[in-house]
């Protein structure tokens, strides 16, 4: 994607999303509206069936504070873990 995209309406729209690779869009790390990134708005916990996500290229690391919300509430030992690459 060239810029910044709504992604905080695609759980909505795609709830059975499996797989989100998000690679190669370096603008994921900046603000996109105001002092928000795209992904910080996003409410991961509609996405009950998320395995991985990709965000290779994009400046963010599977440690970002971004990313923290992806893995919130879910089975730490269990098979509900998102898988993030990056």
């Amino acid at each position: 994607l060239p810029s910044p995209a709504p992604l905080h309406r695609l759980p909505g729209a795609c709830p059975l999303l499996e797989l989100l690779d998000l690679s190669w869009n370096g603008w994921l790390a900046q603000p996109a509206w105001g002092e928000d990134t795209a992904l910080a708005r996003v409410k991961w916990a509609r996405w009950a069936r998320l395995r991985v996500l990709g965000v290779r290229e994009t400046g963010l690391d599977a440690e970002s504070e971004v990313l923290r919300g992806v893995n919130e509430g879910r089975w730490v030992d269990g098979m509900d873990v998102v898988e993030i690459v990056a």
